[in-house]
């Protein structure tokens, strides 16, 4: 990669991290040799097992030359890659030396020097512009002239270095090659070649004429042409002087002789395609052309076109299969067919020719249709110069067309009626259904029925298997009255009575209930104010006639009624309310009550929650069964709700008996913290669910166990409003009796006493406490109740012994308590 240039300046710099970096001065290589070298900083990195080559992005002038020629005395405008700044010099010679497309006007030979900022990095790139006055000669490598087709180079010599040269030459001209400062040809005759140089509007041309021999040899049948096998074709050749007794056509196979007086031979090639070529020799040139013979031929049998299903006639929409012997395609890729067909009996005016019924595109070998009308069908195929016509005749019976009398047919209920075919031409004659027929049904007219309801009828004509079919709907004259089932109306719209009336029924209006009201309008429609009963009369022709009513139902103007219409009731007490609209039984009602943002439809609504005043709006809406909307109308209710006081809290004296508790048989005091007015208001207080005595703000208790106290105001309307206090500890006392005590001075279990929590004063607890020995003898009778009995009788130790004891304790709640046992006295 490096090879290509001469490296002037090269420096290297090992570092301690193994890389190695090297920097390519592209100014000093370009004034040291005028090369023309890219400004590009290559990276290397040296890894233990690899190298690495980087280069990074540079600036190019362009057009990308290394000496750009330009006019004396005259500008050019240079261009650059794309960069973020530009600095060109000498910056003397340039219009704007900064910009990426100056123009510069040298004033005599000069190197034009670019510095570029490319990812922020500066890059150098030059060009050296040399005015000069251009020159271009032509010269050949043939000094003399040449035979038709032989390669000659004509080169253009020049002293631009071939900037802006083109070539100019006749475009039948044959070239094999064409470089900027040659081009190498091959001409039949005499050629005339130009070169132009054009450097910067200074242009200059040279002239070069190819001398050609005229010996010259044509063919005239095309390059390649098409014979079908065991055909004859005459191949012709001329030449320029006009005589062929120089004239020879090769190979000899399979034509009629190697030469001819007037250049003309006839070929009968048999089963392989042959180049054949006409050589011309005069004045020491030999000229050959060539044409090739493609022999052509097509599959065995070819012509032979048969029927799946051959029949002497066919019915029209019959679907018919064209064949012919199978063959490889692969020995004949170029075949082509075309099918089309030629009617035998065309209409007056119609082009008989065309595809008629084809199924099946027309380019296959093989064809499917459907049978329209009798016609010739014609396949022509072409391989190359082959050409093969198959024919094939299909016979077609068309369809009748046929009509069915009276049309329309109608017949009232359960009457017959008499049906008759036109067609033309013969055909035998089958009517259905037959369950409807009456006599013979081989006729072309028949009596069908009675009738009850539409019947489709069908006739079926059938020539030579051919059948033609058509059918007709016999209509029973259908009921005369569809009248409307949708009767309900609101006050002061309209509304259609009868549907779907038949042509030439007379009908007759009139109502009992409007004896103004007359019509025979067969979709009457009426206005009335009130539910109101019409009555009609239809006729048809010599049908019975037919008699009905309906009544159209009118819904009045909507109206509602809210009970009760005001209310006061205590915070979040229960009420309903309960709406009452006008709307008759026919009609479908909506009930929506609306309060607070909210609704709930209904004709009652129940409120559990309601703490303010509040207005509750009924919309009542009235509609007909198929939901169209008449009217609506809208009532309220306004319900107060009585200002309540709110208990905010309570304080707790003493304030731990929330928190550590009090002790059985002492008293708590309740305070309630109220905000409002509470005159003529009930004060009930509650202790655990029990209604204690306490009809103020506070109480005192002496609960006799955890107790949670709740206080009820209730006002002159019987509106309540409860808060419960924090839970006050009851400390219940609890005691044991040891079995066991040593009275031996070490301060350690040496009283026999009850051990006890919950009681501030032993002395109230404890009423009786005596020990007797095992004889019975009172040995201790509570002398020293804060103590208990110490192991001493009379002042002296008592022995290591059983005793038994009798301990009867009340509680400050008044209830006592015996406990007896035995204790072991241990010295």
């Amino acid at each position: 990669f490096l090879s290509r240039y001469s490296l002037y300046s090269l420096i290297i710099t090992t570092f301690r991290s193994n890389s190695i970096t090297i920097i390519i001065d592209p100014l000093k290589i370009m004034l040291l040799s005028m090369i023309k070298v890219r400004n590009i900083t290559f990276a290397i990195l040296i890894t233990l097992s690899s190298t690495v080559l980087h280069a990074q992005r540079s600036v190019e002038i362009l057009p990308d030359v290394e000496t750009l020629y330009i006019c004396t005395d005259s500008s050019f405008q240079l261009n650059a890659t794309e960069a973020l700044s530009y600095s060109w010099s000498p910056a003397n010679i340039f219009d704007d030396p900064s910009s990426r497309t100056p123009i510069v006007t040298p004033t005599g030979p000069t190197l034009v020097i670019l510095e570029a900022v490319v990812n922020g990095i500066i890059r150098r790139d030059s060009v050296f512009v040399q005015p000069t006055a251009p020159t271009v000669s032509l010269s050949s490598d043939q000094d003399e002239d040449v035979c038709a087709s032989t390669t000659v180079t004509v080169s253009a010599n020049n002293n631009v270095e071939n900037q802006g040269i083109s070539w100019e030459y006749p475009e039948e001209l044959y070239v094999v090659d064409s470089l900027s400062n040659r081009i190498i040809i091959q001409p039949l005759r005499t050629t005339q070649i130009i070169a132009t140089i054009n450097v910067t509007g200074c242009e200059v041309k040279d002239t070069f004429i190819v001398g050609v021999k005229p010996p010259l040899v044509t063919i005239e049948n095309e390059d390649t042409v098409f014979v079908c096998k065991g055909s004859d074709i005459t191949l012709a050749a001329s030449t320029s002087s006009g005589f062929s007794n120089n004239l020879v056509w090769s190979p000899n196979i399979n034509i009629s002789d190697t030469t001819s007086v007037n250049g003309e031979v006839v070929v009968t090639p048999t089963t392989e395609s042959i180049m054949y070529y006409a050589t011309y020799t005069e004045d020491g040139c030999t000229i050959v052309d060539s044409v090739l013979v493609q022999v052509d031929s097509l599959p065995e049998n070819f012509s032979e076109i048969t029927l799946t299903e051959d029949k002497e006639v066919y019915c029209e929409g019959d679907t018919v299969i064209m064949e012919s012997p199978i063959f490889n395609t692969g020995r004949f890729p170029s075949i082509k067919h075309k099918w089309s067909a030629t009617l035998v009996w065309p209409e007056e005016g119609q082009d008989p020719l065309g595809t008629w019924g084809f199924e099946t595109p027309d380019s296959l070998y093989n064809l499917i249709i459907t049978a329209q009308d009798s016609a010739t069908y014609q396949r022509i195929t072409v391989n190359g110069a082959c050409i093969d016509t198959a024919m094939i005749d299909i016979p077609v019976i068309p369809q009748k067309e046929i009509t069915i009398l009276p049309d329309p047919a109608i017949v009232c209920p359960n009457e017959p009626i008499t049906l008759t075919a036109e067609f033309e031409g013969k055909g035998e004659i089958t009517w259905e259904p037959e369950e409807f027929i009456n006599g013979p049904e081989n006729q072309k007219s028949v009596n069908i029925g009675p009738l009850s309801e539409n019947t489709e009828v069908k006739i079926t004509v059938e020539e030579e298997g051919c059948p033609s079919e058509q059918t007709i709907m016999v209509q029973v004259v259908p009921p005369l009255l569809s009248l409307n089932t949708e009767t309900v109306i609101c006050e002061g719209q309209s509304i259609q009575l009868n549907f779907n009336p038949l042509d030439g029924t007379t009908y007759q209006w009139s109502s009992p209930d409007d004896g103004n009201f007359n019509s025979t309008d067969p979709t009457v429609r009426v206005s009335p104010n009130t539910t109101t009963r019409y009555e009609v009369t239809a006729q048809f022709g010599d049908c019975p006639e037919e008699t009905s009513s309906l009544t159209v139902n009118v819904i009045p103007p909507a109206t509602v009624n809210v009970n009760p219409a005001s209310l006061t009731i205590c915070p979040n007490e229960e009420f309903t309310l309960i709406a009452d609209g006008n709307a008759p039984s026919f009609a479908v009602e909506s009930y929506e009550w609306q309060f607070g943002g909210s609704s709930q439809s209904g004709d009652d609504i129940t409120i559990r929650t309601l703490r303010e005043d509040a207005i509750f709006t009924m919309v009542y809406r009235v509609l007909t069964p198929n939901g169209q909307e008449c009217s609506n109308a809208t009532a309220q209710s306004v319900i107060e709700v009585e200002e309540q006081p709110e208990i905010l809290g309570f304080e707790v004296n003493p304030d731990s008996a929330t928190t550590s508790g009090i002790f059985l048989g002492e008293s708590v005091g309740v305070l309630a913290d109220i905000l409002g007015s509470t005159q003529d208001y009930i004060f009930q207080w509650m202790a655990n669910e029990d209604i204690i005595d306490g009809m103020g703000i506070n109480i005192t208790d002496t609960p006799g166990e955890d107790t949670q106290y709740k206080l009820t105001l209730i006002s002159p309307n019987g509106c309540e409003t409860s808060e419960p206090s924090p839970v006050v500890t009851v400390i219940v006392p609890r005691y044991e009796i040891p079995n066991v005590f040593t009275p031996n001075g070490d301060n350690v279990n040496d009283f026999f006493n009850i051990a006890y929590v919950g009681i501030r004063d032993i002395t109230a607890f404890v009423q009786e406490f005596q020990v007797f020995n095992r004889w019975g003898q009172l040995v201790y009778d509570n002398d020293t109740p804060a103590t208990g009995w110490d192991g001493n009788v009379n002042g002296n130790p008592a022995p290591s012994d059983v005793y038994v004891y009798k301990i009867v304790v009340q509680f400050p709640d008044g209830t006592t308590e015996e406990n007896s046992g035995e204790v072991t006295l241990i010295r």
